[in-house]
């Protein structure tokens, strides 16, 4: 966890080395929200360009199901969580 509570969106390992998962990004109490890459509570047309943009790369901080490439699943679940977050 970082300094503030929240994990880091793509790193590896926590800043205290606890490995954490590459798309968590929770505060205490409050539900992830991965596809809202821009963290402006909204997942939109701001959050759908990076994820195009790194299409077939190994960008961790992009990589929604964790299977190690940007592609149609990451695209599938962003847009299964169109709008605010909860």
């Amino acid at each position: 966890m970082s300094d503030d509570g929240r994990f880091r969106r793509g790193s590896a390992m926590s800043d205290d080395g606890i490995a954490s998962p590459s798309v968590l990004d929770v505060s205490l109490g409050t539900p992830p929200c991965p596809a809202d890459f821009d963290d402006d509570g909204l997942v939109g047309a701001a959050d759908l360009s990076p994820l195009l943009a790194g299409w077939d790369s190994v960008d961790p901080s992009l990589d929604l199901n964790g299977d190690g490439v940007i592609g149609a699943p990451d695209l599938s679940l962003l847009l299964s969580t169109w709008g605010a977050c909860p």
